[in-house]
């Protein structure tokens, strides 16, 4: 039980006793005290589901340092609220954060857009200095941030405007770490591991003014953090349509290559089957025989066989004739 609770309970106990041994003793009057401590016991209170919510107890309208998650003495049921309570739910909370505008990488001069993904729920643990052991942030003084930033809605409305912000810095970087538009869309777990660490006080982004807004006043734990990002879809066109011109760059020279090959063999076999020179085909008739049996094999080409020999027709045109 917290201070303020604890001495209610010390002065109910003392006005209960003492007014009965004062009524034992045959004086009236001690049915005053007795009363107001019975009635003291009126400020008995208990969470409901408790795992689930705490209290910040307040003394005079002032919130304290004090929390409470189980049965507390209050006194909250005079015209004037003496130690009274500020009940904090403590569940998650996940939320989409539309970047507000587009961000601009300077390396490359695009943009990129994008959501980041929050999922946070108010810090009710004290932080605690490793090497002293003492409290440097006490999970009431947390909390106390939580309810002053306006609960969920108030920490939603400016964790809004610090994503934009700090992503666009992450962005901008210093000269010598700008980043472009395909970083941007490809390091998207570093980018919120950078973000968190800013968000939690850990770190400044690099390339960020140390004065630059963070997560640590606003009384709140992040769980998860993810950041989606991607750069405008006649970009992304783009640069699709240079991967497939080189790779059909490239395949059109491993054709060439194998082509020339095949050429060479060929010649072989002729120069061995065929000793006089004017027997042999050319070189354009051997290219164009090997371009034949290819488009034969993937079924483009169907045989017509007479007495003249095998004729090679060409299925897939809209004129069908005889390649000769």
């Amino acid at each position: 039980m917290n201070k303020y609770s604890q001495r209610l309970l010390a002065i109910m106990i003392t006005l209960i006793v003492f007014g009965g041994l004062c009524l034992w003793d045959g004086h009236f009057w001690g049915l005053i005290p007795f009363v107001m401590g019975g009635l003291m016991m009126q400020g008995f209170r208990e969470p409901e589901a408790s795992p689930s919510r705490v209290w910040i107890i307040t003394f005079m309208g002032q919130k304290t340092e004090c929390l409470s998650r189980k049965t507390t003495l209050l006194l909250d049921w005079l015209p004037l609220e003496i130690v009274g309570k500020v009940e904090i739910p403590l569940v998650k909370v996940d939320h989409n954060f539309p970047l507000k505008k587009p961000i601009y990488c300077p390396k490359d001069g695009g943009n990129v857009y994008g959501t980041v993904s929050l999922s946070f729920m108010p810090d009710c643990h004290d932080d605690v200095d490793p090497t002293t052991g003492s409290i440097t942030r006490s999970g009431a003084e947390k909390l106390s941030d939580f309810d002053n930033a306006g609960g969920v809605p108030g920490v939603e409305a400016q964790l809004d405007n610090m994503m934009t912000v700090l992503i666009g810095h992450i962005a901008n970087g210093n000269a010598n770490d700008q980043k472009d538009t395909l970083w941007m869309e490809t390091h998207e777990n570093e980018i919120s591991e950078m973000l968190k660490k800013h968000l939690d006080g850990e770190c400044a982004v690099a390339g960020t003014p140390s004065g630059l807004a963070d997560a640590t006043g606003l009384g709140v734990k992040f769980t998860k953090l993810n950041v989606v990002l991607k750069t405008h879809d006649k970009v992304i066109e783009a640069r699709d349509d240079l991967l497939i011109e080189n790779a059909q760059r490239r395949a059109e020279i491993v054709d060439t290559e194998t082509t020339n090959q095949q050429i060479e063999k060929r010649l072989a076999m002729y120069l061995a089957s065929e000793p006089t020179a004017a027997n042999r085909p050319t070189v354009a008739k051997m290219r164009k025989e090997i371009f034949d049996e290819r488009q034969l094999k993937a079924g483009k080409f169907q045989t017509i066989v007479n007495e003249g020999g095998v004729n090679v027709a060409d299925v897939t045109a809209t004129t069908k004739g005889v390649v000769k």
